[in-house]
């Protein structure tokens, strides 16, 4: 019977975490964008940084991440010598 519930309770677990990403998928994903255009910035990679958070801002323009995404875009095409942008 210990072993029924257990397995039981295991299923409603994983339907539970599936379900999360169902539920919230652009939180994650936005998270994540974010994350990555970030470690690409602080790694030195900025024109690749510069594309990513160009990409963000068109993909998540309601984000409250906005303007750090247009920030860091700005600070990448300088550091990158794309000034004209």
């Amino acid at each position: 019977m210990v072993h029924r519930s257990s397995l039981i309770s295991l299923v409603f677990f994983f339907l539970f975490l599936g379900s999360w990403n169902v539920a919230f998928p652009q939180l994650t994903d936005e998270s994540s964008d974010f994350s990555y255009a970030l470690k690409l910035y602080n790694e030195g990679f900025y024109d690749i940084a510069a594309q990513q958070f160009s990409l963000f801002i068109n993909r998540y323009p309601e984000s409250h991440r906005i303007p750090d995404a247009k920030y860091y875009l700005g600070e990448s095409l300088f550091q990158s010598g794309d000034v004209a942008n």
